[in-house]
């Protein structure tokens, strides 16, 4: 996980009722990347300008994002460059504050997966209804003759998952994976002016109060946000929330990133970044490599404190490292941090409805 300019130690609570309560934003814009300029000063998304959303008439079309000077990227729950977190066919999610900052959160894996509205099943093919914003369309999803389902992450049967009406989320298989990066996919990725930009995972939310452990070296450190308010920005193209969110599957372990913008001196804006639990992933840093029996140990950051944990790698798994194809020993030196992810059927999770606009609080996050 990376960090920088840690802050002392805050005992301010962060409610979890104020995150329904968006901050100004002049950008809020959400979609799968498409287009990326060769210097990375900005790119185009297929998706949804919350903010601006009658300049493109309600609708879901391509949409160009020019990124501000003062801006922070976010992949898979690590402040990252922005060259290696921008790339075509990621889901991106993109705020900009008034303060003139902004963030940019994407995901790289799985990088085609489908949210949306079961409205039939038949045969291999499951129907649904992606909405975005006001705009909405149906598509079709082919369902492997293997496919697993669940509802969060307990089996559940087909008939019960994909039943009509039903908010789903479609995962698509994948073979062991290893994404990994080297120091210069974090050099200077916060700008200067940030005062807090720290990737760890959840402690303990005991009463309302977020504290967060953050790894520093070998070290690990606890973090309290200093924040009266916090958006939230709850997983990318699917069930986002900049505004009201689900954190019914939020908990300790969770890897979670916080990011705080200075709107005017002495005012800072914070912003949660969170991501869907995956039971199949582990995070951390390379300690050793044992090509022979194929065993990484990876310095896993847990609630507790860092903790070795020995995954055996696949002879078919992929790997990378940043982001380009490599080979195990290359990717998995000491010092790496890797993302491992476990081999998975295509998977079809049943996810807890969004609140209704009567439920809501606080104003929506589509306007």
């Amino acid at each position: 996980m990376s960090t920088k300019r840690l802050p002392a130690k805050a005992a301010v609570m962060i409610s979890l009722l104020c995150a329904n309560q968006a901050l100004a934003t002049s950008i809020f814009i959400e979609g799968v990347i498409i287009a990326v300029k060769p210097d990375f000063s900005g790119y185009s998304v297929k998706g949804y300008d919350h903010y601006n959303h009658t300049r493109y008439q309600d609708k879901i079309t391509e949409i160009p994002v020019k990124i501000a000077g003062n801006c922070v990227f976010v992949l898979d729950n690590r402040i990252m460059r922005r060259e290696f977190v921008l790339a075509a066919g990621r889901h991106a999610y993109a705020i900009g504050s008034s303060a003139g900052a902004m963030l940019v959160v994407a995901l790289s894996e799985p990088a085609d997966r489908v949210v949306g509205q079961v409205t039939g099943s038949e045969g291999n093919k499951l129907k649904l209804k992606i909405t975005i914003g006001a705009d909405s369309f149906d598509t079709e999803v082919p369902l492997d003759a293997d496919a697993a389902y669940s509802d969060g992450l307990k089996p559940a049967a087909r008939e019960v998952v994909a039943a009509p009406g039903k908010l789903v989320r479609v995962l698509p298989a994948r073979k062991q994976t290893v994404l990994a990066y080297t120091a210069k996919a974090f050099e200077n990725a916060v700008p200067p002016k940030t005062p807090l930009a720290a990737g760890g995972v959840i402690k303990s939310m005991e009463g309302g109060a977020w504290l967060l452990a953050v790894a520093k070296g070998d070290a690990v450190e606890e973090l309290k946000p200093e924040a009266r308010k916090i958006p939230v920005v709850f997983d990318v193209r699917g069930f986002v929330g900049h505004g009201q969110t689900d954190l019914a599957s939020v908990g300790p372990g969770s890897s979670t990133v916080v990011i705080g913008f200075e709107k005017r001196p002495g005012k800072i804006d914070h912003y949660v970044v969170l991501q869907a639990p995956d039971a199949g992933r582990t995070d951390g840093v390379v300690k050793t490599f044992d090509p022979q029996k194929r065993e990484v140990t990876l310095a896993v950051l847990k609630p507790a404190g860092l903790q070795d944990t020995v995954v055996t790698l696949e002879a078919e798994a992929a790997v990378n490292l940043d982001g380009k194809q490599s080979g195990a020993a290359e990717a998995l030196k000491p010092g790496c941090q890797v993302a491992l992810f476990a081999p998975r059927k295509q998977t079809v999770e049943a996810l807890a409805a969004p609140p209704s606009p009567a439920e809501k609080k606080g104003p929506s996050p589509t306007h």
